[in-house]
């Protein structure tokens, strides 16, 4: 199953927030591009270097590793296109590089490093916390 970005989102549409211009948000959406193409062109590197149902000569067991790698990495990205969808939602709506657990600014370097992040840095690691406690 591939995503794509939403159905007539157009650079145009980024909508403004209280913390970013629309200017700011274009290197976003591009970034996010980038990242999506990224990880689609690496899901079908996986299943060309191991295409389903075909059984190379190696031990069965063997097979049934590698395949069960190939299925766990493709998955990963699929999560990952799944975060791009919704950071492009977030772009259309007008709440992209804001927390949604504090409403504060996400950093510019934080959206730039992980462009599909949703919460602030301080904010992560509090949730992490209420996790483990």
């Amino acid at each position: 199953m591939r995503l794509r970005v939403i159905k007539g989102l157009s650079r145009n549409q980024i909508r403004a927030n209280e913390y970013y211009t629309a200017v700011d948000l274009q290197a976003c959406y591009d970034l996010l591009l980038k990242k999506q193409k990224e990880t689609e062109n690496h899901i079908d590197r996986i299943r060309i270097i191991y295409p389903k149902g075909i059984a190379p000569k190696v031990a069965k067991t063997a097979y049934d590793e590698r395949k069960k790698d190939r299925d766990a990495e493709v998955k990963r990205a699929n999560a990952f296109l799944e975060c791009i969808e919704r950071a492009f939602i977030r772009l259309r709506d007008g709440n992209y590089g804001i927390c949604v657990a504090t409403g504060q600014k996400i950093s510019e370097v934080r959206l730039l490093a992980s462009p599909v992040a949703t919460m602030t840095i301080p904010s992560k690691i509090r949730s992490k916390m209420q996790i483990i406690v």
